[in-house]
């Protein structure tokens, strides 16, 4: 039978709550959710929650136990290299389809994200930094296609889980991305699209290489070594 249009934004509404927790830290990696007390938590039925838990698992932000209980997706250096070897190609890809379609009102929206950014790292504030640095990245890619454009926004979600540990676990992460950041919009401002692929992809794979070398030292990252050759290959 159809859900009536309150079931699905009841289902929706648990799901972007849990989703949100998930990405923002609130629930631990490996952290297993009692459906009883987080449904009397979300003031809802365990019958929403448990949709939401499934939506969830086929995301990959959740996994099943034999008991039907459901963990947090770990951390892994194997998911880790897995999502950004679909992130660097693709990132790249969407770059170079969106920058001869930019305005200069863009670029100065891109400069006030950086500022915004500057702003909230001096605070160490990540959650806060998260914001503009969102919409700086989806302005990168904005001209690339709605399907592209969905794909990347999932998968920077999943790459934020890493990313705060990147941020919150050196002493120099913020000030590396804002210097990456900058090398990445001059090279947008102009109009020099191989120049700010690589950029790109270098900045990201910077976070995962050092992450990867945070969570498995004896890890060697040759698939992501690949999507890095890749996504820098200039076109010409």
């Amino acid at each position: 039978m159809e859900k009536s249009t309150a079931e699905r934004q009841n289902v929706d509404l648990v799901h972007d709550r849990l989703r949100s927790a998930i990405l923002r830290g609130e629930f631990a990696p490996g952290e297993e959710l009692q459906q009883v007390p987080l449904a009397e938590r979300l003031g809802v039925s365990r019958t929403p929650l448990r949709e939401a838990f499934r939506l969830l698992q086929r995301e990959g932000l959740l996994e099943a136990s034999p008991n039907r209980s459901y963990r947090v997706t770990a951390f892994s250096a194997e998911d880790l290299e897995e999502l950004y070897v679909t992130f660097l190609p693709l990132q790249a890809l969407a770059i170079r389809l969106t920058i001869p379609r930019l305005t200069s009102e863009d670029i100065a929206a891109m400069h006030g994200d950086l500022a915004q950014m500057d702003h909230f790292a001096s605070n160490h504030d990540v959650e806060a930094w998260e914001r503009p640095h969102r919409e700086f990245h989806r302005r990168l890619v904005q001209h690339a296609g709605r399907r592209v454009v969905e794909l990347l926004d999932q998968l920077s979600d999943h790459a934020g889980r890493y990313r705060r540990v990147y941020l919150e676990g050196t002493s120099y992460g913020f000030d590396a991305a804002a210097v990456e950041h900058r090398e990445i919009l001059d090279a947008v401002a102009a109009g020099d699209a191989d120049q700010a692929a690589a950029r790109l992809a270098h900045h990201l794979a910077h976070t995962a290489f050092d992450v990867l070398g945070m969570a498995d030292e004896n890890h060697g990252p040759e698939s992501l070594r690949t999507a890095l050759a890749v996504a820098t290959r200039p076109l010409a």
